[in-house]
């Protein structure tokens, strides 16, 4: 790179007001970082031809730093003046790349790659382009070409791990890695990556002495401390996966996920202050997402708190009608809070939603029978037992709906249907019948042996 910067310099001082040499200039100095300089030559360019399209494409980048609006104008309009021109398709992958947009990065660098241009940087972007949209057979071929140059060799490395991973080669990734390590034994990210290939590897002993080395550095990095707790969270100490995922959610880089098995660590630890301070926090974070919602309203359930559960349930039910565990649970919450009408309702909209299905229907019966509704709720699980013929619960409910209302025949017939599914609960239920007042003479020498 010396030796070609003094030839373009050498050539310059000759022809100072050579288009060519000047736009030479001006790519080999922003390819190097040197901004300063590709920016007066890229200037001088456009003086002469404001439509000069790598000209245009150069400042472009340099002004995102400044101007981003700006820069962003002068790269689109250099791509639609030279749409194949290799200079503006690499420039177009680099802003693309540097805002993760990697498809869009991936195809503009591709085009770019068809031609004689062919900085180190070209092949390690597209190469972790590929890698993120899954075009891992691809990505490895151009992470090949950079990745014992100096510039790139660890972060290449470790990507060629992460393509070899996803093509099966695990063992080929574990080298990659290690490679990546030991160019730089205190390069945190690389370590996170070699314990998280342990890990996956059933290499548990050696992926928590790896994280807990980085922890000892870093008591914060959010890498070290999800590992941590995954694997303490994995072999059920639970105690200390809920501080590491408590400390993980302290850092701001923690996961839905993260939020959520820390609340059940505190949860099967009997905290559940603690718990619900989580699940809220994350319902916070995350507003739009369902699982945060059901989360923080368990945890009111949890500690009891029915009110705010409802209102939880509510949001929920709103935020997506269709979720039929929601709305069974709304509406197990309207009827303990003595909303009975509230509570009907919304049992109808979950079997209108599920039709035919028998959990939905044993939930409206029940609370038919509780209203004293006893024609409606003996319907609705006739209507289910044919659906589910062998379902012992729907059998006992019903025969306990015709048993509370007189109708000892039709009990009768069920529970010994239950019986043949459940023996001992429908022998329970078959004494009750027996010792039952009712018109006929039932005495203690019908009842069944076993009850």
């Amino acid at each position: 790179i010396k030796e070609r910067d003094s030839f373009l310099m050498k050539a310059l001082m000759a022809d100072p007001d050579n288009t060519g040499l000047n736009y030479l200039s001006a790519k080999a100095f922003l390819i190097s970082g040197k901004n300063d300089g590709a920016r007066t030559m890229f200037k001088k360019i456009l003086s002469g031809s404001p439509e000069h399209a790598g000209a245009l494409s150069g400042t472009g980048m340099i002004e995102l730093g400044d101007e981003a609006k700006k820069g962003e104008e002068m790269i689109r309009r250099a791509l639609e003046l030279a749409p194949d021109d290799p200079f503006v398709l690499f420039n177009t992958g680099k802003f693309y790349f540097d805002r993760n947009f990697f498809s869009e990065a991936a195809g503009a660098l591709k085009k770019a790659c068809q031609t004689d241009f062919d900085p180190p940087a070209l092949f390690f972007m597209l190469g972790v382009s590929l890698n993120r949209v899954s075009e891992y057979k691809d990505a490895i071929k151009y992470l090949k070409q950079v990745e014992n140059i100096d510039a790139f060799a660890i972060r290449a490395n470790c990507e060629l791990s992460l393509a070899y991973e996803n093509t099966g080669n695990k063992e080929a990734a574990a080298e990659k890695l290690k490679a990546a390590a030991a160019m730089d034994p205190e390069n945190i990210s690389v370590l996170n990556a070699v314990a998280a290939i342990d890990y996956k590897a059933g290499k548990t002993e050696d992926a928590e002495k790896l994280y807990r080395k980085i922890a000892e550095k870093d008591p914060a990095n959010a890498g070290a401390l999800k590992g941590l707790a995954d694997i303490s969270y994995d072999a059920g100490r639970f105690d200390e996966a809920a501080q590491a995922y408590k400390k993980l959610t302290e850092t701001g880089a923690a996961d839905r996920e993260s939020f959520h098995r820390a609340a059940f660590c505190f949860t099967k630890a009997g905290k559940n202050d603690e718990a619900l301070d989580l699940t809220k926090k994350a319902a916070e974070l995350f507003p739009d997402d369902i699982a945060s919602q059901k989360a923080v309203a368990a945890s009111y359930l949890s500690s009891g708190m029915i009110n705010e559960a409802e209102t939880v349930y509510a949001k929920i039910v709103s935020m997506k009608p269709s979720d039929i565990p929601s709305l069974l649970s709304l509406a197990d919450i309207y009827y303990q809070n003595k909303k009975s009408g509230e509570a009907l309702e919304t049992y109808k909209k979950a079997a209108a939603l599920s039709p035919g299905n028998p959990d939905v229907m044993l939930k409206m019966a029940l609370l038919y029978s509780k209203l004293a509704k006893m024609n409606e709720a003996k319907q609705v699980l006739l209507e289910a037992i044919k659906i589910r013929p062998k379902d012992n619960e729907l059998h006992y409910n019903l025969a306990r709906i015709y048993h509370d209302d007189v109708e000892y025949e039709n009990a009768e017939k069920h529970y010994q249907e239950a019986m043949k599914i459940d023996n001992m609960k429908a022998d329970y239920y078959i004494c009750l019948l027996y010792t039952s007042p009712s018109p006929r003479d039932r005495t203690r020498s019908r009842m069944p042996s076993s009850a």
